[in-house]
């Protein structure tokens, strides 16, 4: 948690912190100036790492295959919380 937050700028913390906007876009339909936000960043800063980890994905299938992997995990893990709230 601390990496996400902290004022890091190195390569490590610059990539989870797009990952974690990326997955909070695709699965909780988070915006990215909520996202940015959230993890101390500057909404352009935010979009640019976002425009670039879509780049490397369009481009590495098996970094793609491990995110669309784990988007599938969140979402599920979404609806198995709402169907027992509901209950």
């Amino acid at each position: 948690m601390a990496a996400l937050l902290g004022k890091r700028r190195g390569r490590r913390e610059s990539r989870l912190r797009a990952e974690v906007a990326y997955l909070g876009r695709e699965v909780g339909g988070i915006a990215v100036t909520v996202a940015a936000k959230y993890l101390g960043r500057d909404q352009s800063t935010m979009s640019l790492a976002l425009r670039r980890l879509e780049e490397e994905l369009s481009t590495d299938n098996s970094r793609r295959r491990d995110m669309e992997q784990l988007c599938a995990r969140l979402r599920q893990g979404r609806r198995r919380k709402y169907q027992i709230s509901n209950a």
